[in-house]
């Protein structure tokens, strides 16, 4: 994983999602104008939340393959030698009662500072994402985000928020 050259004013910025079914690393280039362009991705399904729904706790096995994946993440950014990384954590980590013992778990093994996001944070960097890659100007519209344990509902006139649902309904929450 040599370390793409960047350009002088450029800065490297990394991002991971610690879902309920997946943890996810995108690491990005951002120039001073504010595009981007993306250097590499990353995700694993380390089924976190699974039994969660049942049990209201995160479970060993799950939360092993988490870490693993999360040491694993930590790696390759190095490699990219990001400037800033930033962990967020989503439905799973913030329902589960010993998920702040996880959060804790993670910085001391990967050394990740996480944030435990809300649903309606989610819901604001999705709205952000849509209107990164889609015109939404002049259009009411509705960006849905459907994770591992929670779905997040924005409605929009462009890019101003009407209102924002977020609803128990994610793929693992409902298979279970």
């Amino acid at each position: 994983m040599a370390s793409t050259p960047r350009s002088p004013q450029s800065i490297r910025l990394g991002a991971i999602d610690i879902g309920t079914n997946s943890i996810r690393l995108v690491v990005a280039e951002v120039e001073p104008d504010g595009r981007y362009r993306v250097l590499e991705e990353e995700r694993e399904m380390t089924r976190l939340g699974h039994g969660l729904f049942a049990r209201g706790r995160l479970q060993h096995e799950p939360m092993e393959r988490s870490l693993a994946a999360l040491a694993k993440m930590k790696t390759i950014a190095k490699g990219f030698e990001v400037d800033e990384l930033r962990a967020v954590a989503t439905s799973a980590v913030r329902e589960a009662t010993n998920g702040k013992t996880f959060v804790q778990e993670i910085r001391r093994r990967c050394g990740l500072r996480v944030e435990v996001i809300t649903g309606q944070e989610e819901a604001q960097l999705a709205l952000r994402s849509a209107l990164h890659h889609f015109d939404l100007a002049g259009r009411s519209v509705a960006i849905v985000d459907i994770g591992g344990g929670s779905m997040e509902v924005t409605l929009t006139a462009g890019a101003v928020v009407d209102e924002v649902f977020t609803l128990p309904l994610g793929a693992v929450r409902l298979t279970e």
